[in-house]
C-alpha cells in the first residue's frame, strides 16, 4: 500500500491550523517485489496517479519505509561505547541479507542524553531500493528530501497523542502479512526487535508474550531511568490486521492495548475529509517531522544518495577561473579608461578656471534668488493668517436662493468682496423673487439689479438680468453663523 499525507501549510490566518489531505492506494498488483521491473512500473504508476490527482508536480516529499525495506539499530550508553558499536554496525551492514543483495546505504542520528551518554539510531537500506525511489521520483516530478524507517515515524506519532502514556511502550506495525515490533519512549525509538520466524497479526501477541521478559531486561539494562514495566501496546497499520492483533492481545491480562488512531493526535490539523485511519499513522508521523521544533528527528537514508548526485567541485573550480580572468581584463580596461578620463578632466579644469568670473556672478544671483524665495515663504505665511471669505458657503447659499425657473449664465467674484451675476428667467417675477431671496442671505451685504432685458431661448422668451453683489466679511463669522443654519 502507498499512503499519502499531504500537509498544506496555512498562512497564519487559519485558527484550525494546517490542512491535511490523506489518500491510500494499492500499488502492488501483480509484482512480488519492488526490486523487479514490474514492481518499479507499478509503484511508478501509483506515484504518478497521486501526483496527477493531487497536483504535486515539483513538490518536496518525505517517505517512510516499512521493515521490509530497511533495518533500524539503536545504541544507547556511554559516548565511547556508542561510537565503537556504531562503527561495528556499519561494518556489518552488508550482512543484512533480508534487504536484498548489493551495497547498503546507512544513515545515522545521534542525540546527547547527558554529558557522558548518547542515544544513536542507525538505519540501513539497500542502495538499489533508494536508487529506485529516486528514479521513480524523477519520473513523476517529485523531490525526495527525507527517507526514514516507519517505526521512527510511528514513535513520533505516538508521543503526539492526547492520551499518550509517559511510560515506555511496545509499538507494533501490522500489515497484511508481516508485523514489526519496536519499543519507544518519549518519541524516541529505543529498539527495533525482529524475533526469529514469521511474525504476523495472527501470532504477534504470542510472540510478544514469549519475548516480553527479554524486552523488559533490555529496557532495564540500557534505560535505567524507566522504572515501570512494559505493559502498553500501540497497534498501527492495516485496519483488519490491527483488529486481529488487538483481539489476540485482549486475551493477555498483562498488556494494555491501544490502537494508534490519527484522530487522537494533539496537532492543530484540519482534515480535508474524515479523520484518517490507523493505516496512515506512519505517513502522518513522517509529516510531523515538518514541525522539527516539537518532534524527534531520525536518520535520513537519502542523504548519502543526494551527496553522490551532487556535481563534483573540481569542474566548478575550473570553470570559475574564466570569470577571474574576465575580472582582470575588465580591471585593465577600466585603468586605461581612467587615464583617458583624467586627461579630459585636466582640460575641463583649465576651461573652468577661465569661467571663474561667470561663476562669481552666478553665485551672486543665486544668493539673490535665495533671498527672494525666503521672502516668498514669509508672504505665504502671512497669507495663511489673513481671513478668507467662505466662497463655498456663499455659492451654496446663492444656489439655494434660486427659484426653479431661474438659471445663471455667469458668476464672477472680485477680491472676495463683490460678485457679479448674470442669468435669465422665464418670468419677471422669477428675477425679482431671486433678488428678494438674496437680500436675506447672510453672506450678501448689498445687492443691486443693474438691468434686465428680453431674450430668447430654445424653449421660449426669457428675461435676462444682471446683478451686482457686495459680500459680507464672512471669514470671521462663518463658524458662528453655521451654528444657526
Amino acid at each position: 500500500m502507498l499512503h499519502l499525507a499531504l500537509v498544506v501549510r496555512s498562512d497564519g490566518n487559519q485558527a484550525d491550523g494546517d490542512l491535511v489531505v490523506t489518500r491510500s492506494l494499492r500499488w502492488r498488483l501483480e509484482s512480488t517485489s519492488l526490486r523487479s521491473e514490474r514492481g518499479v512500473e507499478e509503484l511508478t504508476a501509483a506515484f504518478r496517479t497521486l501526483v496527477s490527482e493531487e497536483r504535486l508536480t515539483g513538490a518536496k516529499v518525505r517517505i517512510a519505509l516499512g521493515g521490509e525495506y530497511c533495518v533500524t539499530r539503536v545504541i544507547t550508553g556511554p559516548t565511547d561505547d556508542v561510537r565503537r558499536e556504531f562503527a561495528e554496525l556499519e561494518e556489518r551492514s552488508l550482512r543484512y541479507l533480508t534487504l536484498g543483495p548489493g551495497p547498503k546505504s546507512l544513515a545515522g542520528n545521534t542525540r546527547q542524553l547527558d554529558a557522558r551518554h548518547q542515544h544513536a539510531l542507525l538505519a540501513v537500506a539497500n542502495q538499489r531500493t533508494l536508487d529506485l525511489l529516486m528514479r521513480i521520483a524523477n519520473a513523476v516530478g517529485l523531490q525526495i528530501e527525507l527517507i526514514e524507517p516507519s517505526l521512527i515515524a510511528l514513535s513520533r506519532c505516538q508521543t503526539q497523542l492526547r492520551d499518550s502514556c509517559e511510560e515506555a511502550c511496545l509499538l507494533i506495525q501490522v500489515d497484511e502479512d508481516v508485523a514489526e515490533l519496536g519499543i519507544c519512549h518519549g518519541g524516541r525509538l529505543l529498539l527495533e526487535y525482529r524475533p526469529g520466524g514469521q511474525t504476523t497479526s495472527e501470532n504477534v501477541a504470542v510472540v510478544v508474550e514469549q519475548h516480553h521478559a527479554r524486552l523488559q531486561r533490555y529496557v532495564e539494562r540500557y534505560h535505567k531511568y524507566i522504572d515501570k514495566p512494559l505493559r502498553h501496546v500501540y497497534l498501527a497499520g492495516d485496519a483488519k490486521a490491527v483488529e486481529r492483533a488487538r483481539t489476540q492481545f485482549a486475551k493477555l491480562p498483562n498488556f494494555r492495548v491501544h490502537v494508534l488512531q490519527p484522530s487522537g493526535l494533539d496537532v492543530p490539523w484540519r482534515h480535508a475529509a474524515d479523520a484518517p485511519g490507523t493505516d496512515l499513522s506512519a505517513a502522518l508521523g513522517t509529516a510531523l517531522a515538518l514541525y522539527s521544533d516539537a518532534t524527534e528527528q531520525g536518520p535520513n537514508l537519502i542523504e548519502n544518495t543526494l551527496a553522490q548526485q551532487r556535481v563534483p567541485m573540481r569542474p566548478i573550480l575550473v570553470r570559475s577561473l574564466l570569470p577571474v580572468a574576465a575580472v582582470f581584463l575588465v580591471a585593465a580596461t577600466l585603468l586605461l579608461f581612467h587615464i583617458i578620463q583624467w586627461r579630459e578632466i585636466a582640460v575641463l579644469q583649465a576651461e573652468l578656471d577661465g569661467l571663474a568670473p561667470a561663476c562669481t556672478r552666478a553665485t551672486e544671483l543665486r544668493l539673490k534668488l535665495a533671498a527672494g524665495e525666503q521672502k516668498l515663504v514669509q508672504l505665504q505665511a502671512l497669507d495663511k493668517d489673513l481671513p478668507h471669505p467662505a466662497l463655498e458657503q456663499v455659492l451654496n447659499r446663492v444656489s439655494q436662493s434660486m427659484p426653479d425657473d431661474v438659471w445663471l449664465d455667469r458668476l464672477s467674484i472680485h477680491d472676495g468682496q463683490s460678485a457679479a451675476l448674470s442669468g435669465a428667467s422665464y418670468t419677471d417675477s422669477g428675477v425679482y423673487d431671486f433678488v428678494g431671496y438674496l437680500k436675506v442671505v447672510p453672506d450678501v451685504a448689498e445687492i443691486a439689479l443693474e438691468g434686465t432685458g428680453v431674450g430668447q431661448s430654445a424653449t421660449g422668451p426669457t428675461t435676462n438680468f444682471t446683478l451686482q453683489l457686495t459680500l459680507a466679511n464672512t471669514a470671521g463669522r462663518s463658524d458662528k453663523e453655521s451654528r444657526h443654519d
